[in-house]
């Protein structure tokens, strides 16, 4: 018994893998009936699709001179190839700010960037928040490294620290 079993779905996945030819198509329809008894179909949306873009939001400061500064607090583009495996509350904090209706949430950033500034002993005068996005290209369509994959910048709005 167990080896028409072992045989029954060794056809279902031959089948299934050879489904866009003819001899794939008549072992599918064959063994159709046996997949949908068992539930041993299987379809790649289950797994999730491909992100198509990844975004971020970068902090960017403004010295009183009028220079440009980074300000490193939250995570900003995930390496490729690199996932999160626990929690981290800034790359939270960072995703839930990009949306539109969320400005309040990006004030809060702009304050806690100037406290920060402050400690830091490199103050600025305001803050530029700024959402990235890099889209992903379809696969097997791409052949530049990822880091010369065009970036699109979106200035979500820029606030005056509060006076010291």
């Amino acid at each position: 018994m167990l080896s028409v079993i072992v045989l029954l779905h060794g056809a279902a996945v031959f089948g299934s893998l050879l489904s866009r030819w003819p001899v794939g198509r008549a072992v599918r329809a064959w063994t159709e009936p046996w997949e949908k008894v068992l539930g041993v179909h299987q379809n790649w949306p289950m797994f999730a699709y491909a992100p198509r873009q990844t975004t971020w939001v970068e902090l960017i400061g403004h010295r009183e001179d009028g220079t440009q500064v980074p300000i490193p607090l939250l995570p900003g583009e995930l390496e490729p190839g690199w996932f999160m495996t626990g929690y981290v509350r800034a790359g939270k904090l960072q995703r839930n700010a990009e949306p539109e209706r969320r400005e309040r949430l990006r004030m809060a950033l702009v304050r806690w960037s100037c406290r920060h500034q402050v400690a830091q002993g490199d103050p600025v005068r305001r803050v530029s928040v700024i959402g990235a996005e890099r889209q992903t290209p379809a696969p097997g369509t791409y052949q530049l490294p990822r880091s010369d994959w065009p970036v699109n910048r979106e200035d979500l709005g820029r606030w005056n620290c509060p006076k010291r």
